[in-house]
């Protein structure tokens, strides 16, 4: 299957900042591009692109965070979350992490929405050839 421009337009605008960040984590970038896919409606919402918020983060599942750069909103995340995520090599792991910070404690299928949008994520990676 051909890549959808959508999907090209994610992967271009959201690897140069994840990949860095996954290899500070030690972890899978896709789990990365999975939370900004699902939390940025793959880089879709306004809202969180003028936040620079491309994780969806919050005070304390208040009012979503601001940041003055996409990195700074990177930056926060790797420094408050480390602990939950370095090292994670597996899906599961890696949900474990989320449930510990917690990460979104509001939505019931929320871990399941975002199942699916990592298995999008590498779905789409491989039809845009994404190295």
């Amino acid at each position: 299957m051909a890549c959808n421009p959508n999907f090209q337009e994610f992967f271009d605008a959201y690897i140069p900042l994840i990949r860095p960040m996954a290899r500070n984590l030690a972890t899978n970038e896709d789990f990365l591009l999975a939370l900004v896919a699902f939390e940025d409606t793959w880089g879709r919402d306004e809202h969180n692109k003028l936040l620079h918020n491309i994780f969806g983060l919050t005070k304390a599942g208040g009012r979503n965070l601001h940041f003055p750069t996409y990195q700074a909103c990177i930056d926060y995340f790797t420094t408050k979350y480390k602990q939950h995520f370095y090292g994670v090599s597996t899906l599961q792991d890696w949900i474990a992490g989320m449930k510990k910070v917690p990460y979104n404690t509001v939505n019931p299928v929320y871990y399941i929405k975002f199942t699916n949008t990592y298995l999008s994520v590498v779905k789409h990676k491989g039809e845009c050839a994404v190295k």
